[in-house]
């Protein structure tokens, strides 16, 4: 460099019109940032090839970048990386500006991109492992079919991108990223990752929110063929669903008595606990009527007799003759017509949660 050729100083705290939206306090550590910036001087411009805020051509960056150099706060927006005479495994470029990049058929593995602007960029069907997004802005951005291992995309924001057919391999880290309007249709995700997410998930206190991210989610376990992981989801994304509506709907009404007969459609077996409630303490009832009646003789309740209030229970419950016995009196017909019509409802519940737990 001549003695005349100025160089381009950059530094981001004297930047007006910044296209990061972090400080860059954000790093552990900002010591090893390259700044200021001490690359010639690009096209009067005051600033280098790299941190001029002006379209460039690949002509303009190739040679210019040498393999391993940093590239904090580089400013090349809508580039197709392919194109470029450079390997960007193991790049390391945060805060830079990327959008509307199109990365397919590059090698971004390894690649340190936190804090970057990837806004509308084109990431689909590539295959990344080690790469950090860790709070991007990948808003819109299309990852589409993209094969993602240990990949940490947390506090990143890819609202409304389209991840359709992704898959989040081991590894993927998501805590606090913004999943807002993302297309997951045909998503795939590992189980650890699935756990680790839902367990930092954070509901608020939007409930339609947080129903539409735990459905999107459920979704994804089921296609990844994780039934537990699908469970789980389904549950809270029912449970928020229902929290959603009005105290006093019919709408959350139903729902409350779905979640307390059926969990949802998820748990038989709080329906079956439900059948043994009701014949539980429709038994000792009738002897709060005028009772049972067996052979034209009415039978009181005793200890001894426990098992034939009990049989009569259970054959009301599940509409089978009652054989000898009969209830006397309107209250215990009025029991006993209860039981009937709650049998009927339960066994017909109990049929749907079996069927539909088949099909998962």
């Amino acid at each position: 460099m001549s003695e005349n050729e100025r160089t381009c100083g950059f530094d981001p705290n004297n930047v007006d019109d910044q296209w990061w939206e972090r400080s860059p306090d954000s790093l552990e550590s900002d010591d090893d940032l390259n700044i200021p910036c001490d690359r010639p001087e690009w096209e009067d411009t005051g600033r280098c090839v790299l941190h001029a805020q002006r379209q460039k051509t690949v002509e303009d960056l190739n040679n210019t970048i040498e393999i391993g150099e940093k590239l904090d706060f580089a400013y090349i927006p809508g580039i197709t990386l392919s194109e470029l005479d450079i390997d960007f495994s193991g790049m390391i470029a945060r805060f830079a500006e990327f959008s509307k990049v199109d990365f397919t058929g590059t090698s971004i593995n390894g690649a340190d991109l936190r804090y970057s602007n990837l806004q509308y960029s084109e990431l689909g069907g590539m295959s990344m492992d080690r790469v950090n997004f860790s709070g991007a802005n990948m808003q819109e951005a299309t990852l589409e079919r993209t094969e993602c291992r240990n990949v940490d995309f947390s506090e990143s924001t890819l609202k409304q991108a389209l991840l359709s057919q992704i898959r989040l391999r081991s590894g993927v880290i998501l805590d606090g990223a913004d999943f807002t309007e993302v297309e997951l249709t045909g998503a795939v995700a590992a189980e650890s990752v699935l756990e680790d997410y839902e367990s930092k998930l954070e509901r608020g206190q939007n409930w339609h929110a947080a129903s539409k991210e735990y459905r999107k989610w459920a979704a994804v376990a089921d296609n990844s063929s994780l039934p537990d992981s699908y469970s789980r989801f389904y549950r809270k994304y029912k449970h928020s669903r229902r929290k959603s509506y009005d105290f006093f709907s019919i709408k959350r009404l139903f729902a409350g008595a779905s979640r307390g007969f059926i969990l949802y459609g998820e748990s038989p077996y709080r329906t079956l606990l439900w059948m043994g409630a009701i014949i539980t303490i429709a038994t000792p009832a009738y002897s709060l009527t005028e009772g049972i009646r067996s052979g034209g003789e009415t039978i009181n309740l005793t200890c001894s007799n426990l098992p034939q209030y009990l049989y009569f229970s259970i054959a009301a419950f599940f509409s089978l003759p009652y054989a000898n016995y009969s209830p006397v009196g309107f209250g215990a017909k009025l029991i006993a017509i209860s039981e009937s019509i709650f049998g009927a409802l339960l066994i017909a519940l109990i049929v749907f949660v079996l069927g539909r737990r088949a099909t998962l």
